[in-house]
């Protein structure tokens, strides 16, 4: 069983560190960069994580463990891995000038779904499908806040899944060279 604990730095940490300790690794996860103000008033960078100290034994059951659980989920929780999910949640400016998460990806895709299926039963019923092709959709942007609302059309919503697709893939890209030149 792995002891985490939260801690706090003013300096981002390695994921894995077996420099620090000659008894052992020090893993870390879940690092999130928080803004700050100081005691003056100037806005300063902090780190907080999950950490958690292991013996080099413990630390290889880790791994193995770790390994067989992403292996079966499909999921990397290497240093690149973190990365490449984190990067998923970074916002990128759209055409429009608002900003979206290449995450976004999923919500689109359902609501495209449900078009499509829309769009699917009124052509089996041979009825008009203009109407909903003309719809338009209420889309916030990452700070989710209702000034930076957009209504847009099925063909935006469209555009807008196409282009954080291509981000997403992008991100994808450079993810799969980070692990191959760290094997």
């Amino acid at each position: 069983m792995t002891n985490w604990k939260k801690v706090e730095s003013a300096v981002k940490p390695e994921n894995i560190d077996k420099n620090s300790s000659p008894n052992g690794v020090y893993v870390r996860r879940d690092i999130q960069e928080v803004a700050t103000i100081d005691e003056e008033n100037n806005e300063k960078t902090k780190y907080t994580y999950l950490e958690s100290f292991m013996t080099k034994d413990e630390y290889a059951n880790y791994c193995i463990e770790n390994n067989i659980i992403n292996t079966l989920l499909d999921k990397d929780d290497s240093p690149e891995g973190q990365q490449y999910e984190s990067s998923l949640e970074k916002p990128v400016q759209y055409v429009n000038g608002f900003f979206y998460k290449p995450n976004y990806i999923k919500k689109y895709k359902e609501i495209m779904d449900d078009i499509l299926i829309a769009l699917q039963i009124k052509t089996l019923l041979g009825e008009d499908i203009s109407e909903i092709l003309n719809k338009k959709f209420d889309v916030f942007d990452a700070t989710g806040l209702p000034e930076n609302k957009q209504t847009l059309s099925v063909s935006e919503i469209v555009n807008l899944y196409l282009s954080l697709y291509v981000t997403k893939e992008n991100l994808y890209s450079i993810y799969k060279e980070m692990k191959a030149n760290n094997k």
